[in-house]
């Protein structure tokens, strides 16, 4: 089940009304398909480094968005600044923040971290120098390999 949080507790608490009009209502949470600037609007209101992270990271962002919610909510965008925020289909309660948040950041930090070390040895491994046992070279060989001029 999905804990939706009290507004008092979130960042944006500052925010006491949400204009009905600056909403862009989700429809269908089952069928809906986001688009890439609704992904990585979320991504940056989670605190992704969309600018910055691979695409692999920014998916998470994604599967979150399409993640299954209770019937009870819907989805929507609320403008000003952009974020998505939860409508609870009977009391009509703007939630501007779900446990699914968390998940979304815990997930991203910790794919994050995994990106970040398989980078690094990767790094470790195209600095690495190869060193090349040396052949040894019979001194009357020597003028095969080098050119005397």
């Amino acid at each position: 089940m999905i804990d939706y949080e009290d507004n008092e507790n979130d960042e944006y608490s500052s925010e006491k009304y949400i204009d009905p009009n600056d909403l862009i209502m989700i429809e269908d949470n089952h069928k809906w398909k986001p688009t890439e600037n609704f992904i990585l609007g979320y991504g940056a209101q989670l605190g992704f480094d969309i600018e910055n992270d691979p695409p692999e990271l920014l998916k998470i962002a994604e599967k979150y968005l399409t993640k299954q919610i209770p019937d009870i909510y819907q989805r929507a965008f609320a403008k000003g600044p952009y974020r998505l925020v939860y409508i609870n289909r009977i009391t009509n309660e703007i939630k501007l923040k779900s446990d699914l948040e968390d998940e979304a950041v815990e997930e991203y930090e910790e794919l994050k971290e995994k990106y970040q070390k398989e980078q690094k040895e990767k790094q470790r491994l195209a600095n690495k120098v190869k060193v090349l046992p040396r052949k040894k070279i019979a001194p009357s060989e020597v003028k095969k390999y080098w050119k005397i001029l």
